[in-house]
């Protein structure tokens, strides 16, 4: 079972858990599950027309739902677009830019209006910009940064973030208050490392060991945007079979 379908199976428990008749009719207020997938695009999705099976989960959860055609981030990076996300401004708005790396206090999140409505809120991200220090913690009772480890450093595991919204919301499931947590996934971004069968899964070409190698050990993309990292057409398509590999176990 992937990340995205233990949160969905999770869900579902606490629905099936909690029926109609355990809270009064009058306090129930829907629950809010935010689930970001940091730099996933529409266009590595199979429910967006990806011929090859990348997301069935969330192929199940298209059909099910709501599914937009056109959305658009107000940004192209991490910390702007989280701004946005979270405040409903544009960066310029929110102050939330390459120049300040900070969310200010004078804005208000989210997750502070619905704080203020009565909602429990927490957060669980996995990357260093959306953190406490950039100021995303603001009206989150708790914001769990499992990018790092117990001793501060960065931490490998992706799914211990995933175990701990699912038991967050396990805990809360049977206590009646409504709940806002926002988790950011972050298993998708370079490097692109994923582990077998992923890897031969959504393998292309036959591909050599050593290019494989090569490419999976790219930690980001300013080599090549500086000019200090060649890349042909074939690490390109080497490139997007790791990245939509990844983006499977997602």
């Amino acid at each position: 079972m992937n990340r995205i379908a233990l949160l969905m199976a999770t869900g579902a428990l606490i629905l099936t858990a909690c029926g109609p008749g355990d809270v009064p009719k009058t306090t129930r207020r829907p629950n809010v599950l935010l689930v970001v997938l940091d730099t996933v695009r529409a266009d590595a999705l199979s429910c967006y027309g990806n011929p090859r099976p990348t997301t069935p989960e969330l192929d199940q959860l298209a059909g099910e739902g709501t599914r937009f055609d056109n959305a658009y981030a107000t940004c192209f990076w991490t910390l702007p677009s989280h701004a946005s996300l979270l405040t409903g401004l544009y960066p310029s708005e929110a102050g939330a830019t390459s120049e300040t790396n900070h969310l200010p206090e004078r804005v208000t999140t989210l997750a502070e209006r619905l704080a203020a409505a009565g909602y429990r809120t927490s957060a669980v991200v996995r990357n260093a910009w959306i953190s406490v220090e950039r100021g995303f913690g603001q009206g989150f009772e708790e914001l769990a940064e499992d990018w790092r480890d117990d001793t501060g450093q960065e931490a490998e595991e992706e799914g211990q973030a995933v175990e701990r919204t699912a038991e967050w919301i396990r805990d809360r499931g049977g206590l009646g208050e409504p709940w806002f947590l926002f988790v950011n996934l972050n298993v998708a971004h370079l490097p692109y490392t994923p582990p077998e069968p992923y890897r031969s899964r959504f393998a292309s070409e036959e591909w050599s060991e050593a290019d494989i190698d090569r490419l999976m050990s790219i930690e980001g993309g300013w080599g090549h945007l500086a000019g200090g990292l060649q890349q042909d057409e074939a690490d390109f398509r080497l490139l997007r079979d790791l990245y939509e590999a990844e983006v499977s176990i997602a």
